[in-house]
């Protein structure tokens, strides 16, 4: 909450999102993360909850939070139970699965790597990238003979495995990062990561890895599909994995 309230959301969203009020006390609650980028404004819907005796309102209260038609709402972490709610809601995938990738098996690929500086100010997605490393984030920059290629990933630990992963949460297209896949996956490999999961529509070519299908897959509503593999303000990393 004390990182939603550091927030400023766009003109006309909540600061925290809404709540379902019963005889003064508090039975439900959807909090919203929004943000704006490009003149787009989206707003990531999470933690819905609403106490048992009350749950035929838990519809109402997600259709009052999703009310705004200029505005595209995420849901990035839906319970498999809830996908058909959210289809009869009107939310569509924009993802199908995970792809679990071992980037540094890639050959090739000319670029050095490094960690976010102040002589990438120039960059048009600095702040994103500058506000995501200040809340623990890696955010690194690939030097390619196109220019400097952004990438941002958030720790993560998967169940079951000996090792530390990442997660994609900030890249500007999937065939860049596939493009800068080996320097990247080498520089983080380095660093005892050897493995990234990147949201997928499928298997991704030229990316050596597994796809998972139905493994947390992406929703949206609203004006703008998301891209994938942008997940910049999102609950992953506002409220963390």
């Amino acid at each position: 909450m004390a990182r939603l309230a550091a927030r400023t959301p766009p003109e006309g969203c909540p600061q925290f999102g809404y709540l379902l009020e019963a005889d003064g006390v508090v039975v439900g609650v959807l909090l919203l993360i929004c943000s704006e980028r490009d003149g787009h404004v989206r707003c990531n819907m999470s933690s819905w909850y609403v106490d048992p005796a009350h749950r035929g309102h838990a519809a109402v209260l997600a259709a009052m939070a999703a009310k705004q038609k200029h505005v595209t709402y995420l849901n990035v972490s839906a319970a498999p139970h809830t996908w058909p709610i959210l289809e009869a809601q009107g939310y569509r995938r924009y993802t199908q699965g995970q792809f679990a990738a071992v980037p540094a098996l890639k050959l090739g690929g000319a670029g050095k790597v490094r960690a976010l500086g102040e002589a990438d100010r120039a960059l048009p997605d600095y702040d994103l990238l500058r506000a995501h490393a200040d809340i623990g984030c890696l955010a690194l920059i690939c030097e390619t003979p196109a220019g400097p290629e952004p990438f941002v990933f958030l720790p993560r630990r998967v169940e079951h495995l000996p090792f530390a992963v990442m997660q994609l949460v900030y890249a500007r297209d999937t065939g860049r990062f596939v493009a800068c896949a080996g320097p990247v996956g080498r520089f983080l490999l380095g660093r005892g990561v050897p493995a990234v999961i990147c949201d997928a529509e499928g298997s991704i070519a030229g990316l050596p890895g597994l796809f998972f299908k139905d493994r947390t897959p992406r929703f949206f509503k609203g004006p703008d599909r998301p891209r994938v593999n942008d997940l910049s303000f999102t609950e992953m990393v506002v409220f963390g994995p």
